[in-house]
């Protein structure tokens, strides 16, 4: 809340299991009870049912649903849109557009932000590492870590196994829109052979 005075874009980082559509709900009532129209986007058609019953939960009923095959209400106060759908129809305009999982880059979605720097943008994720973000946004606001969720009880403790990191000196790198990354050809080469990559007798003895 603090930054909003000073930025229209913000990416919003809380990991996995933090609980980022209850957040966006939260950030969305105080908007609601002002009359004020917020989008929230979608990657999947199936998390459409549920973030519409999460914010139900919290009192958000005056929502309408923007996707293929709906009928959709733009007087609704609340838009949960499928983001493929909102960004192949002609531009809505909203007081504030949150976008769950925005390290998946969508093209059209950064000229709308190139192209009307007034309107506010919430970039949701657990992953705020593409280089494009720090390129479209201004400031970062994280949550609880990992750590502090597991500490709440929010998340469950883990043990984490796994063989030698395999050599991957000579597998060659592509440019991805979140930076570079090895092509998935020269990985298998060095994965899906017969040799048993990792110390495989002293793992099962350690842990077996």
């Amino acid at each position: 809340r603090k930054l909003w005075p000073a930025h229209k874009r913000i990416v919003g980082y809380l990991p996995t299991g933090g609980g980022k559509t209850r957040c966006a709900a939260r950030i969305i009532e105080g908007f609601y009870n002002r009359n004020l129209r917020v989008c929230f986007t979608v990657p999947r058609l199936s998390l459409i049912a549920q973030t519409v019953r999460s914010f139900a939960d919290l009192g958000l009923l005056d929502v309408s649903v923007l996707q293929g095959g709906t009928e959709y209400n733009d007087k609704a106060r609340v838009t949960v849109a499928s983001i493929d759908t909102l960004i192949r129809r002609k531009k809505l305009a909203f007081d504030l557009v949150i976008v769950d999982e925005a390290h998946k880059k969508r093209k059209k979605l950064l000229e709308w932000m190139e192209n009307y720097p007034q309107e506010r943008y919430l970039m949701l994720t657990a992953t705020p590492f593409p280089k494009w973000m720090g390129e479209y946004c201004t400031a970062l606001a994280k949550g609880s870590s990992m750590a502090d969720l597991i500490s709440m009880g929010r998340l469950a403790p883990y043990d984490v196994y796994a063989p030698d990191v395999p050599d991957t000196t000579a597998c060659k790198l592509r440019m991805t829109d979140d930076g570079p990354d090895f092509t998935e050809s020269a990985l298998a080469e060095i994965m899906d052979g017969a040799k048993i990559v990792g110390k495989v007798v002293q793992n099962w003895l350690e842990n077996g």
